[in-house]
């Protein structure tokens, strides 16, 4: 249309005045609806507009200011041009149109009533509370069902007749929603935050202070791709209240997505904490965002990896302050200042627990769980002597120490040895406060340490494991027949159910050393079957255990082919 064409407008009768933040296409809705149009349509073609003009996110402002008579410079922020753009200009911000809702926008049926107008900030994707009334935003009609758009009859009115004003907004409990509501609303009219709100709700605000507009949208909408790992079914508002959750009580929301939802499925095989949890670590932390804004959450991301996950090697480049508390024999050789051969033969006398192991059969330590070594006078004793003295079956108390149960205080030379200090306070830990019972052995009811240690539970582990649940108590003895560990009682059904929950970690799998005895082979060759995909494995709390059905296809494998090499 040419500028002669636009000169011969008439103006509209009524022209009301932009209000401050309001939804440029509210306001063109607004100004229909007080004029007598029945829809925006027949408006738009009066001021000379195409149909592709009026069914497009921004109709042309310059088209519509012959309409009403003025220059619209509350508008001013339209002019940049962003047709064939990825962006729109909202209330000034120029955004990415994926994180907008242009054409079937969300509403507040209070705000409207109270306001008179629609606010920008309703165009926003994740706009889904109003923080003002703390009811949900509608985007749909609460009777016919259908979607809004900006072509209805009026700002409350739908096509089938229904006036939103009747309509009664959810309300919203949730302050953290509330609060992250009410971040993006002043964020897009540039107003400060409300401290007393946000700082009750533990939300990290000096960081928050220094985001942007588009960062915020963004985390959300990466935040919104990943919460299908919560809520595989969810919407807009599981996202945000996703969202607004991670923010609350900083860092400990963050931290406790982490484990919860990230956690399970944590890349077990890779050594690096960046690795474990790679999904949700390049959706917040790579591709585009600005390093410096969301700096806060990294370094959050990685006190999870040092203070609560502890399964993880930290690169150095990572570490905010100091040095990582969870390390390979390396590192802990430098935090202790000894030789890795050395704390390798005393990881193998169980002098230095192994914290976890990871697929790859790496042993991590945790430095602070290091106990300060002595050398005491006393008596080193043998592991068959140790065992005598504990009660115990020496099978079991070996693999009691191969798995950091047993607590090495005081050294021995050599280092496989026990001293006698550290296994008289195992066996006064064991029957401690335990009350004595003298006709306990003739009552069914009760099965004492050394008939259990005589039963077959499966991997030796299991019972290791079960001394150690009897040592901290979580498992009671209800009393001791006489004066070692092998005569503390318990309640039949109560072992049996400890056992049975210990077990089920083990559930079709054997040790290495197992395995090693099955195809006749030395569990370092079992390692190297592992690696090579040969044989399958799962880690566990214990270490590394084989997939015994594995070991049976691979053993009978080597048979077949044993047997047709002969042929």
């Amino acid at each position: 249309m040419n500028l002669q064409l636009i000169d011969k407008v008439r103006p509209l009768v009524v022209t009301p005045k932009p209000m401050p933040f309001e939804s440029y296409k509210g306001y063109i809705l607004r100004v229909a609806e007080a004029n007598g149009y029945r829809s925006i349509h027949g408006m738009l073609r009066h001021a000379g507009m195409t149909e592709n003009e009026i069914r497009s996110a921004m109709p042309p402002p310059d088209k519509l200011k012959p309409l009403l008579g003025s220059d619209l410079p509350e508008f001013d922020f339209l002019s940049e041009k962003t047709k064939h753009s990825r962006y729109q200009v909202l209330s000034g911000h120029r955004i990415p149109t994926l994180h907008l809702r242009s054409k079937h926008t969300r509403v507040c049926p209070c705000c409207i009533a109270e306001a008179g107008y629609i606010s920008s900030f309703t165009e926003l994707k994740y706009a889904v509370v109003c923080p003002a009334h703390k009811v949900e935003t509608i985007d749909r009609c609460p009777s016919c069902g259908k979607d809004l758009d900006v072509f209805r009859p009026g700002l409350t009115k739908c096509q089938c007749g229904y006036d939103f004003k009747r309509a009664k907004g959810v309300e919203v409990t949730n302050h953290a929603v509330i609060g992250l509501m009410h971040i993006l609303k002043a964020k897009l009219e540039n107003q400060d935050l409300d401290m007393t709100l946000l700082e009750p709700l533990g939300f990290p605000v000096e960081a928050i202070t220094q985001l942007s507009l588009n960062t915020i949208l963004s985390l959300l909408y990466r935040l919104e791709r990943r919460s299908a790992d919560v809520h595989p079914t969810g919407d807009l508002m599981d996202a945000v209240t996703l969202a607004a959750s991670i923010f609350t009580d900083w860092p400990k929301g963050f931290h406790q997505y982490l484990e919860e939802a990230q956690g399970p499925q944590a890349n077990m095989a890779s050594v690096g904490l960046r690795k474990q949890f790679l999904p949700i670590y390049e959706t917040l932390f790579k591709n585009g965002l600005p390093k410096d804004e969301v700096a806060f959450m990294h370094q959050a991301f990685v006190e999870f990896g040092q203070s609560q996950w502890r399964k993880a090697l930290i690169h150095p480049k990572f570490q905010q302050s100091g040095s990582s508390n969870i390390v390979g024999i390396y590192g802990l050789a430098q935090a202790l200042s000894k030789q890795p051969a050395t704390l390798q033969k005393m990881v193998a006398a169980g002098l230095i627990p192994v914290h976890a192991v990871n697929a790859k059969g790496q042993a991590l330590f945790e430095v602070t769980e290091q106990l300060v070594f002595e050398f005491a006078s006393g008596q080193s004793l043998t592991i068959k002597e140790a065992a005598e003295r504990l009660d115990l079956p020496v099978a079991i108390l070996n693999v009691y120490r191969q798995k950091g149960y047993y607590l090495a205080q005081f050294m021995t030379n050599p280092m496989k040895l026990f001293h006698e200090q550290d296994v008289e306070r195992l066996r006064l830990e064991l029957i401690a406060g335990v009350e004595f019972l003298s006709n306990s052995p003739q009552d069914i009811r009760y099965i004492s340490l050394k008939q259990i240690m005589l039963k077959k539970l499966g991997p030796s582990v299991i019972k290791a494991a079960l001394i150690e649940a009897i040592r901290i108590r979580e498992i009671m003895p209800v009393g001791i027949a006489g004066d070692k560990p092998g005569d503390l009682l318990f309640k039949r059904s109560e072992i049996d159910e400890t056992i049975s929950s210990i077990s089920q970690n083990f559930s079709g799998m054997i040790s290495s050393a197992d395995a090693g005895e099955i195809l006749g082979v030395e569990p370092k060759v079992v390692k190297s079957l592992i690696k090579a995909s040969a044989l399958d494995a799962c880690t566990t709390d214990y270490g590394i255990y084989v997939i015994e059905d594995s070991v049976v296809e691979f053993n009978q494998s080597c048979m077949q082919e044993y047997s047709v090499n002969r042929a």
